[in-house]
């Protein structure tokens, strides 16, 4: 099981991305409580709506590092977590133990 677990805290830095809290305008975004609509079309970068109106203009915020080059798909590859312990004897019997409390449905 502890081929699938990865390192995803360093993913931001291997993409050169970064939270933004103003789109390019220098406008203050506000997802939580403004944002409408989003729209990704392009890596590192979305467009926002703050209305579901048609007439509304999207606003782009970009998420890129400035200077940092583009990464393309599949350049990134992220490191395994170290292995992990295993479960002790003890803690396996525990859980065989516990089992008779779960519905055979669930088992």
């Amino acid at each position: 099981m502890e081929n699938f677990f990865y390192k995803i805290d360093e993913l931001t830095t291997k993409l050169h991305l970064f939270k933004k809290s103003k789109n390019i305008l220098n406008d203050k975004v506000n997802l939580q409580d403004s944002v409408k609509w989003i729209r990704v079309s392009n890596f590192g970068q979305y467009h926002y709506k703050t209305s579901l109106d048609r007439n509304t203009p999207f606003h782009e915020v970009d998420l890129n590092k400035k200077g940092a080059r583009k990464i393309e798909a599949g350049e990134v590859v992220l490191s395994k977590l170290p292995k992990c312990n295993s479960l002790s004897i003890e803690k396996i019997s525990n859980l065989k133990d516990q089992l008779k409390f779960v519905h055979e449905d669930y088992r």
